[in-house]
């Protein structure tokens, strides 16, 4: 097993059995590291890492940033370039995909990416697709969506409830959410809760839809409780950044980055500072639950690279040691 790892994405699929990608010193780049653990990381295996450099986000061709498992055979690594593994990480193929992969989610047998889709193929190009394969092989097809973004548009952000797919998506002058309750045979589009010009970053949970909108200054929450129907303001645990990052469990269960630190919620209305940080340390990439209890998150501030667990909600967070 890798020493030295510096942690940058991580999937659970239970609360004992999750993955970690991060970058640890080596002498044959790329140094792109891999750990499996499956008793809650009390212990961690190695297993072969994509040949992809890491990078930090998905605009570096043929690097990996994030990666996720639907199952305990079935994952993908995925940034400016997309692998896929079939067999829990013992290998992995390069996914021949044209352009970056900027997010993806798996759910009710269903893998969905959103990918780059213009000549340039940089993800600031602001034209995408979406791109679906079954989640145990690599037949990769375009969705038929209502539409899609062009020109300048924020990424579409994703977010599954088992076979219910949820796209937030720029149509022009305005945000909407585009919804299949089929797995992707039908669509409607409903009002988004976000700015059209800023986008949002959507996160799906049994029985709710939570959003983050950038406003320009600072990020605004908003909950659905009806699948996208109609959206309320939650009110943020003080002063969100436009890159806030939130987790959730279910309507009452969330953790959000804010100013200071890793606020969380039980109720859904009333929150708690959890981590608290020096200013400019906290860097909360990811946040995510498994279950009402277990959750995880990134704090790459510093470029410490360090994978936080909750064991209660979100109340309290125990570094992960690897």
């Amino acid at each position: 097993m890798p020493s030295g790892l510096v942690a940058s994405s991580v999937t659970a699929i239970s609360e004992s059995m999750f993955w970690v990608l991060g970058t640890a010193p080596c002498s044959s780049p790329p140094c792109t590291s891999l750990l499996r653990t499956t008793d809650g990381g009390a212990h961690f295996v190695g297993l072969p890492a994509p040949r992809a450099s890491l990078a930090s986000n998905g605009d570096e061709l043929n690097t990996v940033s994030d990666v996720r498992f639907a199952d305990r055979m079935n994952g993908w690594a995925f940034g400016g370039a997309l692998w896929a593994t079939h067999d829990g990480g013992a290998s992995w193929r390069r996914v021949p995909l044209a352009h970056p992969v900027t997010a993806l989610a798996a759910s009710g047998g269903v893998v969905w990416a959103v990918v780059v889709d213009c000549a340039s193929g940089t993800s600031g190009c602001g034209s995408y697709a979406v791109d679906r394969s079954p989640v145990g092989s690599d037949h990769w097809n375009r969705a038929s969506l209502p539409g899609l973004p062009s020109g300048s548009a924020p990424a579409p952000s994703v977010g599954l409830q088992g076979d219910a797919i949820y796209l937030l998506v720029n149509h022009g002058s305005t945000e909407e959410l585009d919804v299949s309750v089929d797995g992707g045979t039908h669509w409607q589009e409903r009002p988004g809760p976000c700015s059209a010009d800023l986008g949002g970053t959507l996160t799906a949970s049994a029985g709710a839809l939570w959003a983050v909108c950038p406003t320009g200054m600072l990020a605004a929450l908003h909950r659905s409780l009806d699948g996208g129907r109609s959206w309320s303001v939650v009110r943020a645990p003080g002063a969100l950044e436009n890159s806030a990052t939130l987790g959730a469990y279910g309507p009452q269960v969330a953790a959000v980055s804010s100013a200071g630190g890793l606020s969380a919620t039980s109720d859904g209305a009333h929150w708690t500072l959890a981590v608290r940080l020096p200013a400019g340390r906290l860097h909360i990439t990811y946040v995510g639950f498994t279950d009402k209890d277990v959750g995880y998150a990134i704090d790459a501030g510093a470029t410490i690279g360090q994978l936080l667990r909750t064991d209660d909600g979100g109340a309290h967070w125990t570094v992960v040691h690897f």
